[in-house]
């Protein structure tokens, strides 16, 4: 083996390690965030239809009348922490767009996710 050689392959390892080093961790997140996401899609998918003619007529008016209503929204980020979302009520109907619009920290982001379940809220949704 001649230095040349040897040179050139410690290069090529180190060039190695750190696409290894700085890839790999990468790779597994997404790869995990893959598969939740599959299991989600699969769930969806499997799930039943409806059939507008077996439904009751009191489930289809609810499922027509409104796809998403809030009232009385109030959510704070943990115990501890002061309300971000005070008395706020919207609805939507299937089809309807809502824009939420703000300054930064008006709580736009804080009812989204109120939404997700992602913040306590006390609330009727």
């Amino acid at each position: 083996m001649t230095p040349e050689v040897i040179f050139v392959s410690l290069a090529l390892l180190n060039r190695l390690r750190l696409t290894t080093t700085n890839c790999l961790p990468s790779a597994i997140a997404m790869t995990a965030e893959l598969l939740v996401t599959c299991r989600r899609i699969q769930a969806f998918l499997l799930l039943d239809e409806v059939d507008k003619e077996k439904a009751t007529e009191n489930q289809l008016a609810q499922s027509e009348k409104f796809k998403v209503k809030a009232e009385h929204v109030t959510a704070k980020w943990s115990q501890t922490k002061s309300t971000v979302l005070n008395n706020v009520s919207f609805s939507l109907k299937r089809g309807e767009l809502l824009a939420v619009i703000g300054p930064v920290g008006s709580g736009k982001v804080s009812l989204k996710h109120c939404c997700k379940n992602y913040i306590s809220t006390h609330f009727t949704f």
